[in-house]
């Protein structure tokens, strides 16, 4: 998955495909900041948010695009777990996930 050599390169996101339950994995605003990756998975059945920086771009350096991105990202899932009282369980569901995270799309997106 990740190579001992320090100068080779890997793709983050299956990194977090292997971690994620049944390879799942929803990314969110994954063409903006390529260097930094942020979405929602599971693990052990529980509902987690994913950041991490992306070596495939920008060698994995943290710009501030990158470090908007994931503040955005931090600050949203925050405030979706406190409107949720508690939980993003209902975030998760299959059946509706990108229709319940289209405001995060639309806001995680730079203006």
């Amino acid at each position: 998955m990740v190579s001992e050599e320090a100068r080779k390169v890997y793709d983050v996101r299956e990194v977090i495909r292997r971690i994620a339950d049944g390879s799942r994995f929803l990314e969110l605003s994954e063409r903006w900041a390529r260097n930094m990756v942020t979405g929602f998975g599971r693990i052990d059945g529980r509902p987690v948010g994913f950041v991490a920086n992306q070596p495939r771009y920008l060698g994995g350096v943290i710009d501030s695009a990158a470090s908007e991105k994931a503040a955005r990202f931090v600050r949203h899932s925050t405030a979706a777990v406190a409107a949720r009282n508690g939980s993003i369980d209902e975030l998760l569901e299959p059946a509706e996930t990108r229709d319940r995270l289209a405001w995060a799309l639309a806001t995680l997106e730079p203006s």
